[in-house]
Order: C-alpha cells, then structure tokens, then sequence
C-alpha cells in the first residue's frame, strides 16, 4: 500500500476534491495524476481509504452525541469536545452501547467512559 500524502500533496489533494464537484471518480483521478504525476495514481487509494476511516469516525461521534442528547437533553461543551477527541471506532462502539443503557449522564460518566458530564 502507498504512504499517505506529504502535507503538501494533502492540500492539493483537498482543493482538487473540493473543487471536483460534479467531477466523476475518473476526472478527478486525472485531475490528481495531472496535478501529482510523481506520486498521484498511487494516492488516491490511500487518500480514499483515509477520507472514508474520517467518515467513519464523524458519524460514530455524531450517534454518541445524538444519544445522550436525546435521552439526557442538551449536552455540557466538555462532553462534546471529548467525544470530538475519540480517535478509536472500537472505543466509540463501546461508548454508544453504555450511553443507550446508561440511567443518567452522571452514571455513563462513572461506567468509566473517560466522558465527563461537567460543563
């Protein structure tokens, strides 16, 4: 598997995809190529598979939050921030199944979650 991109090469690849709307998979791999014809083929696999683990872990967030919300109303800016900063897909599946059983903020935060329920 190729290394990921250089922070150079990131930000063109950002622009290129953020610029290619509407663009099909094949014009935006030309686009790359074009734009990085040292190491564009062997990135956008890469790149794909990085942008698809972000997704990955934005919506895993996201549920974490939408559950405690609903079941425990608006959320203190703490809690919110740590759940930003979960890095780990296994983690946050461990914390939704705790926060869909948990009685209050209070005891998800004292299963050992790592969540505090402190503003």
């Amino acid at each position: 598997m190729s290394s990921l991109p250089d922070p150079h090469e990131e930000t063109v690849l950002r622009y290129l995809a953020h610029a290619a709307e509407g663009l099909s998979e094949e014009g935006l791999k030309k686009a790359v190529e074009a734009a990085l014809p040292e190491t564009g083929g062997g990135i956008m696999p890469t790149l794909a598979e990085k942008w698809i683990d972000q997704g990955i872990l934005k919506g895993k967030r996201e549920a974490l939050e939408g559950i405690l919300q609903a079941r425990f109303g608006p959320l203190p800016t703490g809690i919110r921030e740590e759940i930003q900063e979960i890095s780990s897909v296994e983690r946050l599946d461990e914390l939704i199944l705790k926060a869909a059983t948990a009685g209050s903020l209070e005891e998800f935060s004292r299963q050992g979650c790592g969540v505090s329920p402190s503003p």
